[in-house]
């Protein structure tokens, strides 16, 4: 992990081609999109009455998916449209291309594949899921991610028809979810004719070869983010078919949440959301009466449940998100280690839920993801871990480490300059960690960070950063300190064991998580 992270990526010159954490499951992953048309409903997002059109995405395991190519994060005309939104330059920067291979054949290898469905938050894309959907379909399952027309962002169907969002804005949520239910209901529809034999796709578009034998409707999950997480207790109730279900940060609007639902899910919150906060969460977690899992992804934002997590993080400066903006919007947690624990997680519980396996993850706290909290198990929580920055002080080539930096507070505690993100220790110590200190010398102005209590002779303890592992366990990296003579010995603290060419290394500290 570099040392440096938020600095680096927020001084690229020209962000260019972004890209997304590859999938962790043993398949390769093929992509189809689909349009669908239901006669049988009228757009309640056009003033004039027009069926209702729909555009997803099936993502599945595939063989042979070197020979097909890569399946864009969005379409081109749906993509220009994004990067106009969002005041990007096509010149800067590049939306990723996914994981996916465009019809691919489905791997007969996999067996029957359950079925998973994805909701975005308001106003967004599909696309926006690709991150976690294309990951759960390389562990064997088949993922369908919606688009709901004139709601979502920009939408582009066959020949390069684009439909963007009509919606009215102050549309209340009760509303908006009606409409995205009786959308996930027509797929959940359409999925079951693909299984019978018939193809749903309004251009006759071809299937990938496979398709109509792998697909499992009597097991169907669904989870959401943002507001497509507040839908997921609605369809839900109004569809038997959906056996559990996952909310990743979303608020609940409607009576759902007031009615009894036997059936498992999951509640996934950013550090500062969960049923202690939100008073729907918590009226919801009382009707739950099948398994339930409340969990909370410690240094995360409610962005950090999307793939802005990634996009943003890459290129800050095309973002116009400043190092500290970029601590406000998408949390203090590093974007790949976010989005592999959503992974994790989410997977874990499908496969529980959808596959009945059995697994100790979501019993209580892991040592391998401190970062996940139970907040319905206080007595089981995780020792919370706090973020490392790097500051600087280019009047003295002074380093500092902090734990505290803030939108409001972007000098570092009064230091003119933030380094970047170290990564994350323990905030109170448990088993295998040692204090680490900050020790600092009015003498030279240079501030150490040591695991000595005595501060190796510094005369001033500045205070206790954390706990930091002193072996290493898995997914941490190694702290490292080194130090610069010329500059009156001033020592820097890296993840990079080459100093970033400080010309003697003085020892390494520990080991943090990313």
């Amino acid at each position: 992990m570099p040392a440096a992270e938020v600095a680096a990526a927020g001084t690229a010159a020209a962000p260019g081609q972004l890209t997304l954490p590859a999938p962790s499951g043993r398949y390769p992953v093929g992509a189809v999109d689909l349009h669908l048309r239901d006669a049988k409903r009228t757009d309640p997002w056009l003033p004039s009455p027009q069926p209702r059109e729909l555009m997803v995405t099936l993502w599945y395991p595939a063989t042979h998916a070197s020979r097909y190519p890569a399946a864009p994060w969005l379409q081109s005309v749906a993509a220009a449209h994004f990067l106009s939104n969002w005041q990007l330059s096509p010149s800067t920067v590049t939306l990723p291309a996914t994981a996916g291979h465009a019809g691919a054949p489905v791997d007969h290898k996999a067996g029957k594949l359950p079925v998973v469905l994805y909701s975005t938050g308001r106003g967004s894309d599909r696309a926006t899921g690709t991150a976690l959907a294309e990951d759960l379909a390389s562990r064997g399952y088949l993922v369908v991610t919606l688009d709901d027309t004139h709601d979502d962002g920009e939408v582009q169907f066959p020949g390069g028809r684009l439909e963007t969002s009509t919606m009215p804005p102050t549309t209340p949520a009760t509303h908006v979810f009606s409409a995205r239910v009786a959308d996930t209901r027509f797929v959940i529809d359409q999925l079951t004719a693909i299984t019978h034999g018939h193809n749903p796709d309004v251009d006759h578009a071809s299937l990938p070869h496979g398709l109509s034998d792998a697909i499992d409707t009597t097991r169907i999950g669904m989870f959401g983010a943002s507001l497509g997480g507040g839908e997921v207790p609605a369809a839900m109730q109004a569809d038997s078919r959906i056996d559990a279900g996952a909310d990743l940060d979303g608020q609940f609007f409607g009576p759902e949440t007031t009615k009894d639902l036997n059936r498992p899910f999951l509640l996934f919150s950013s550090e500062k959301h969960n049923l202690n906060t939100d008073s729907s969460w918590a009226t919801f977690w009382k009707h739950l009466h099948g398994e339930r899992y409340d969990l909370k992804l410690l240094g995360a934002q409610h962005l950090s449940f999307l793939d802005y997590e990634a996009l943003i993080s890459q290129a800050p400066s095309a973002f116009k998100a400043s190092a500290a903006q970029l601590v406000q919007t998408l949390g203090t947690i590093a974007p790949d280690r976010a989005i592999e624990i959503q992974r994790v997680y989410l997977a874990d519980f499908f496969d529980k839920a959808l596959r009945h396996t059995r697994s100790p993850l979501l019993d209580g706290p892991s040592s391998r993801y401190p970062e996940v909290a139970f907040p319905a198990s206080p007595h089981r929580q995780p020792p919370v871990p706090v973020a490392l920055y790097r500051c600087n002080n280019p009047g003295n080539s002074d380093h500092l480490t902090t734990t505290t930096v803030t939108a409001a507070n972007t000098g570092c505690e009064g230091y003119p300059s933030l380094d970047g993100r170290l990564g994350h220790i323990p905030a109170r110590q448990t088993a295998g960690t040692v204090p680490l200190y900050r020790c600092y010398n009015p003498a030279t102005g240079d501030h150490l960070d040591t695991t000595n209590s005595t501060c190796e002779g510094y005369p001033n303890k500045d205070g206790r950063l954390g706990y930091i592992y002193t072996t290493q366990i898995p997914g941490t990296f190694p702290l490292y300190r080194c130090y610069n003579p010329a500059l009156h010995n001033h020592h820097l603290t890296t993840s990079d064991p080459k100093c970033e060419g400080y010309p003697n290394l003085d020892g390494r500290l520990g080991y943090a998580l990313p």
